[in-house]
């Protein structure tokens, strides 16, 4: 089973930045359904269009429908990636795909939020989990390292003694060496000599 620490993250600090970016949207909203923004934009759109009293009310009505659209939008954006972010643990496929479509849509409503889910949602279709045979075949590469490099180890530090004189060794001792080298390999060529 794969670890999804970081799917897990990164979809959640986008689902609470989304709703951060919802609840001012929200905010805003019915902000503008006061009686002082309404009359003010009313009044403001009339100053620059004389005479357009019922286009000026058209205007602010269209405002509103566009941001109850924008609004749900952004409140179905956010359902959709609680659902992915729940459905990590469960079904890790399916949860990516829901974080890339709406990391894509969200990178045009709400950047950051988008982003992230955007990222998660790849990471989730890219990372695999390990299959039973790689888990084996990873325990047993480890095993096999773990003993290799000791034996390894030892068969160097052997080579490294075997080459070098001890600290204690004396010059004599190396002479005598040579010696009974060059001994053996004149007594080596006299036996090979053809008797006369």
């Amino acid at each position: 089973m794969i670890q999804r620490k970081g799917e897990l993250i990164l979809s959640w600090i986008g689902n609470g930045l989304h709703l951060l970016y919802v609840f001012l949207v929200g905010i805003f909203f019915i902000m503008t359904q006061t009686s002082e923004f309404k009359n003010g934009m009313i009044q403001g759109f009339i100053e620059e269009n004389p005479g357009e009293y019922d286009l000026a009310y058209q205007t602010y009505n269209l405002m509103l429908g566009l941001g109850v659209v924008f609004i749900i939008i952004l409140l179905i954006l956010l359902i959709v990636s609680i659902v992915a972010a729940i459905l990590i643990g469960k079904n890790a496929k399916v949860s990516g795909i829901l974080l890339v479509i709406t990391g894509i849509i969200g990178l045009f409503l709400s950047f950051i939020a988008g982003a992230l889910w955007l990222i998660a949602g790849i990471m989730l279709l890219v990372r695999k989990p390990q299959t039973q045979n790689d888990q084996i075949n990873s325990q047993y590469s480890n095993d096999i390292h773990s003993h290799v490099v000791p034996e390894e180890k030892k068969r160097e530090q052997q080579q490294y003694n075997m080459n070098e004189p001890h600290i204690g060794q004396s010059s004599t001792s190396h002479h005598d060496h040579a010696l009974n080298d060059q001994n053996k390999r004149e007594n080596h060529n006299h036996d090979n000599q053809p008797y006369k």
